[in-house]
């Protein structure tokens, strides 16, 4: 069918302004969903004064009883996934780690999964800051805070990055 010119150009014009906000849409779709792992990211933010060391970690580690292990697997390839949670039962079974009552998260999208199911990672997250944790995330090197400490896994794995011993001082 033949439209007259300014038909076509409005027709034209009709379609652009379409294409425009279904693009604009799936923008939209995507902030959404990066903002929901954004809002659950900054439970993972440490300030700076917080930095430590291994030594403070590892004593720390030793007088609690309670332990949490973190495994971040959003945003990870298929390979670093499964590094990430081969390195949170690594950390499990360490010497280090002998006798505590440890555990594991696993965080994915906004949700955080447990032994005893599913739930918000805001809820595992928050009940996690109260002892020593070892989050484990998609990365390089590890950085001990306060009173946990972020290990990065990458598509190679290094079993020497997900172990724990501790020396009794009296050792």
């Amino acid at each position: 069918m033949q439209y007259p010119q300014f038909l076509g150009d409005f027709i034209e014009l009709k379609q652009l302004i379409t294409f425009i906000l279904v693009l604009l849409l799936l923008v939209l779709a995507y902030i959404f969903f990066f903002s929901k792992n954004a809002f659950v990211d900054k439970d993972l933010e440490y300030e700076a004064a917080s930095l430590s060391n291994q030594s403070e970690f590892s004593s720390l580690v030793q007088s609690s009883k309670n332990v949490f292990i973190v495994m971040d697997l959003r945003g990870s390839s298929e390979k670093t996934r499964a590094n990430i949670m081969q390195c949170g039962t690594d950390f499990a079974g360490s010497e280090g780690l002998a006798g505590k009552n440890i555990t594991t998260y696993a965080l994915e999208g906004g949700d955080c999964f447990t032994s005893d199911g599913k739930s918000e990672a805001k809820t595992c997250l928050s009940s996690a800051k109260v002892n020593p944790a070892i989050f484990i995330k998609s990365g390089s090197g590890s950085v001990f805070y306060n009173n946990r400490l972020v290990v990065g896994v990458t598509d190679v794995y290094s079993f020497k990055d997900c172990d724990i011993k501790i020396k009794n001082s009296n050792e």
